[in-house]
């Protein structure tokens, strides 16, 4: 037997015995709880949605409970007889906010919020490519899942935060291009236009009130949203306590994920991880320390989430594979369902 077989045997039987010792913890966890759940309801983005466990990039989940996901460990874990997975891949705060909360649908339609309906439009325009009627049929049944709940965990922000202003400035542009003018006309009829009384006013309506809201760099983007995230979330909390007043609420934090990327001392994985950094920290510091409602909900740490094995941030690939390698792992994912279980 070559050195490299043997190498490989090692490696093999290693990582046979780090998963025994996973499936172990959640067993041992699940064994020792005395309070059991009967419906459990998965609020969240790709990340509970399960996206990257099975099939590539291309299999996009909508709603189904994916096998190795953490709803699936958690259901396990508590008992669970019904699991709504209400999660999908591109979901952030305002979805659920115009599942759970009829004011906000009208409130997008004002000036100051065209950017924010571009976003969240688009978000479930995507949904509906993957899935035709998929985010219909959520307007009608998420708050009737939210309401049934005995245990509701929310996994918010990746996308609110991280992936919205990495993007800006392609967003920005479509918006300048396409958005405003789409939205005049409703504004007209909704008679918003009423408040401006001068050219600078309107502007700075339309431009959700800031000087300039064309893409300035990373920093401010996530600042930004940080700010807008806060007060969205703050809301959702409320509103799913409107629609559930008793259920268990669990709010997930995030996790860096470019911490373990290689080569470690390329400038790009630095940058990118500070300011992967700014934004789990800002967030996790929300919900543990600055949301009105954190007296209604525990707070997860999740911030030790393994994720899908990369190649070098240098190379081509490593962007090529970003959409799925950013999500966790199966490890990942018995991670997560630990640190919820240990929560509850």
């Amino acid at each position: 037997m070559t050195i490299k077989h043997i190498v490989r045997r090692i490696l093999a039987v290693a990582l046979a015995a780090a998963l025994a010792l996973n499936v172990s913890a959640l067993a041992a966890l699940a064994a020792g709880r005395n309070t059991h759940y009967s419906v459990y309801t998965v609020i969240g983005d790709s990340i509970p949605a399960g996206y990257g466990l099975e099939g590539g990039a291309l299999n996009i989940p909508h709603g189904e409970v994916v096998k190795g996901s953490y709803p699936e460990l958690v259901a396990e874990g508590v008992g669970a007889k019904t699991v709504y997975n209400t999660s999908r891949v591109v979901y952030t705060v305002d979805e659920y906010l115009r599942f759970l909360d009829e004011d906000y649908e009208h409130e997008l339609n004002h000036p100051e919020n065209y950017y924010q309906k571009l976003l969240t439009q688009g978000d479930a325009l995507a949904a509906e490519l993957t899935e035709p009627g998929d985010f219909a049929r959520q307007k009608q049944n998420v708050a009737k899942q939210v309401a049934a709940a005995d245990l509701i965990t929310v996994n918010l922000g990746n996308n609110d935060l991280a992936t919205n202003a990495l993007l800006s400035a392609l967003f920005k542009t479509i918006y300048y291009t396409y958005g405003i003018a789409g939205e005049a006309a409703v504004s007209m009829l909704e008679n918003d236009f009423h408040r401006a009384d001068s050219l600078e006013s309107l502007a700075a309506m339309v431009s959700r009130g800031e000087n300039d809201i064309l893409f300035t760099n990373m920093f401010q983007e996530c600042s930004r949203y940080i700010a807008r995230y806060k007060t969205d979330a703050s809301r959702l909390i409320r509103d799913v306590r409107k629609w559930n007043p008793n259920a268990k609420i669990l709010v997930l934090g995030m996790y860096d994920t470019f911490r373990n990327e290689t080569p470690q001392d390329s400038a790009v994985r630095k940058v990118c991880s500070d300011v992967s950094v700014q934004v789990c920290n800002a967030q996790g510091n929300f919900w543990k320390n600055e949301c009105p409602e954190r007296n209604t909900y525990t707070y997860v740490d999740i911030s030790d989430t393994e994720i899908h094995q990369s190649a070098p941030i240098t190379s081509p690939l490593f962007w090529m594979q970003r959409i799925v390698n950013v999500h966790p792992d199966a490890n990942g994912h018995r991670y997560i369902a630990q640190q919820i279980l240990r929560a509850l």
